[in-house]
């Protein structure tokens, strides 16, 4: 393949592509890099896996082509972004419709107790949103079970994603130099005036239905979009041909808190909030129990450089974060490899980064575990970044050099 013809990962929110902007994602990839990609294949895709699909860009492109694709992501708040990048015509009625009947027949709900949505908003705000969220269960027939998964049709993701939107835009306060990190609420809870809150949603509904309908955006392939942990997905042996995927990078992002606000939105309690937050990759959270893993060489000569390092908690916390990262990289290639096709192609995306002074080189980290599982033949591009999230530690800065990171994209054949 010419890979040098590929265009670059970097997502720009400016895209003309209106979905791209639905639900910016600092992790997600270019919709120009997908098409890029897809066209310069020999043949095209037969189905296509993203086991990191995020806020949806490989499957939302691929249905454009009237590619089958599967989207997987272990954070809810991500699938249904996800599916709600993939609207079709049909799909944007029925949400305008959905809309409409979940506003009439709104009533605020008190919370549970133990609901995270107390942690940034008042009671009486927190009902508010609860109370949207019901009526939409009981008009699009959901269960509560089932949207904590994400479960749900793609016109109801639609909603539910202007909930999402509607919510953080209230909370902005809470946001933090971090841009991966929301802080809790101490005293100044936010408080929404439920009238201009159900104006705006009903607004925000619409305007997705317009952009929609004037842009004639067609589903030519519809993808299936899961709730699924890439270390152990459902799929059967050789199920796909292409798989194309950025798995989060080593640059200590904790996507359960950085998505916090929506999770309480879909129902989460303190006790579901730690459990999804220690099975994500990157997580900061500490994991103890981690048996007697393999790991490449490369994995291991950077987490013993973490080890020895001179800084507080290098040998300790850091140690085991990063380890934890690296265990959940390394499962969750080798179990998307077995799914793939003896002559399939794997795509990846990554992107390098610092501990400290130690430089973390996630490309040939990639590469030396796909080795280790079979694969032989490797083209790889690189692209200049514009920053780092593991910039966003300012203390930090003064162990490693200026340098900005390099994004890049490894097409590897076994």
């Amino acid at each position: 393949m010419e890979i040098h013809k590929i265009k670059s990962p970097k997502q720009r929110f400016n895209s003309r592509l209106f979905r791209d902007n639905w639900y910016p994602y600092y992790a997600g990839f270019s919709s120009s890099f997908v098409s890029s990609l897809i066209e310069l294949q020999e043949s095209q895709p037969l189905k296509i896996l993203d086991p990191w699909n995020g806020s949806g860009t490989t499957t939302s492109v691929s249905s454009l082509y009237g590619i089958p694709s599967v989207g997987l992501d272990i954070n809810p708040v991500m699938t249904i972004a996800a599916k709600s990048r993939a609207l079709s015509s049909n799909d944007v009625m029925r949400a305008k419709s959905i809309a409409l009947d979940t506003i009439a027949n709104f009533r605020p709900l008190e919370v549970d107790s133990d609901s995270i949505l107390k942690r940034w908003f008042t009671d009486d705000t927190a009902a508010l949103i609860n109370g949207v969220v019901k009526s939409l269960c009981d008009s699009a027939c959901i269960s509560q079970s089932d949207l904590k998964v994400g479960n749900i049709d793609r016109s109801s993701a639609a909603f539910i994603l202007s909930i999402f939107r509607l919510a953080k835009k209230s909370s902005k306060s809470f946001k933090t130099s971090n841009p991966s990190w929301i802080r809790r609420s101490l005293d100044e809870a936010v408080d929404i005036d439920f009238r201009e809150f159900l104006f705006d949603l009903a607004k925000t509904v619409n305007e997705m239905v317009v952009e929609s309908v004037y842009r004639k955006y067609r589903i030519n392939s519809e993808p299936l979009i899961l709730t699924a942990n890439s270390e152990n997905n459902p799929f059967k042996a050789h199920e796909f041909d292409f798989i194309l995927g950025s798995p989060p990078y080593a640059t200590r992002i904790d996507y359960a808190v950085k998505t916090s606000i929506e999770l309480a939105i879909l129902g989460f309690t303190e006790e579901d909030f730690k459990t999804i937050r220690k099975s994500m990759m990157g997580t900061t959270s500490i994991n103890t129990n981690f048996g007697d893993p393999y790991l490449s060489n490369s994995v291991k000569q950077l987490l013993e450089n973490i080890y020895n390092h001179s800084s507080k908690a290098s040998s300790k916390y850091y140690y085991k974060t990063h380890l934890d990262y690296f265990i959940k990289l390394q499962n969750s290639i080798s179990e998307s490899s077995r799914v793939l096709s003896p002559d399939g192609i794997f795509c990846l995306v990554v992107q390098d980064s610092y501990y400290k002074d130690i430089h973390i080189d996630l490309k040939n980290i990639c590469k030396n575990i796909l080795e280790d599982i079979g694969f032989k033949s490797f083209q790889s591009i690189d692209f200049l970044g514009s920053s780092s999230m593991s910039a966003a530690n300012k203390e930090s800065l003064k162990y490693k050099p200026v340098a900005k990171p390099i994004e890049s994209v490894i097409y590897a054949r076994r």
